[in-house]
């Protein structure tokens, strides 16, 4: 007690408080009693998360062609499946090699990657289907909206989601009233979206993100009113 108030006159405190050890349920400090061994804590890391890899694809695999006319000519969408279900789609239109077939060909490539890798069909079809371009075609009784969603329609048609039938042969095909429409405004803005691209200009609207038209000599947006001039 003596050395705990000599070293408080030392230090200059302005007040001290000694307690006798056990005095209290609680206290600050222990002297002579050997300090407990910190608790192990147990830490699980979670593991990394597994990498998606596709399905391996089988030598012999059956499935199904269908047509169906779109507003760029007549699609052949073949649905290929295996054991666990859906496996792939091959789609062609048109020749080899043109941008039509090309950007056709890298959504069924990418369609198929997505259902063998175990992705819901439901969730491939919403994402496609509905998607828009300037010319639209009539399939069957049904409008076909562009390409992807000709795709879409086909993989429904495939699983039973949609009416069918038995598919008619090409020759009967224009029987059936197949035809073409165009959606005017979507054209003109494909038009001035491929002008404006050969200019080296950004077709969309700096203001509000909607594709910019050319109307009276000077690049204009009908849809925020933005305009250059």
């Amino acid at each position: 007690m003596k050395r705990a108030y000599l070293l408080a006159f030392d230090l200059h405190c302005k007040g001290i408080t000694v307690y006798r050890d056990g005095s209290r349920e609680d206290q600050v400090l222990n002297i002579g009693i050997a300090a407990e061994k910190p608790t192990a804590v147990h830490v699980e890391v979670p593991s990394e998360t597994a990498v998606l890899r596709p399905r391996p694809r089988p030598d012999v695999i059956t499935g199904r062609t269908q047509k169906i006319l779109t507003g760029y000519g007549a699609l052949y969408v073949t649905v290929n499946e295996d054991e666990k279900g859906l496996f792939e789609i091959f789609a062609q239109i048109g020749r080899g090699g043109g941008y039509t077939a090309s950007f056709t060909e890298g959504i069924a490539r990418l369609v198929s990657l997505c259902l063998r890798s175990g992705v819901p069909v439901d969730e491939i079809i919403d994402q496609l289907e509905g998607i828009r371009s300037p010319r639209i075609a009539v399939d069957h009784g049904e409008r076909v909206y562009s390409i992807p969603d000709a795709i879409a329609k086909a993989i429904k048609r495939h699983i039973g989601m949609q009416k069918t039938g038995v598919q008619p042969p090409v020759e009967t095909f224009d029987e059936l009233g197949g035809a073409v429409e165009t959606d005017v405004e979507l054209e003109k803005e494909s038009r001035d979206a491929a002008e404006l691209l050969r200019k080296g200009l950004n077709p969309e609207c700096p203001e509000c993100g909607k594709s910019l038209v050319f109307e009276e000599g000077c690049v204009k947006c009908h849809a925020c009113g933005y305009s250059e001039c």
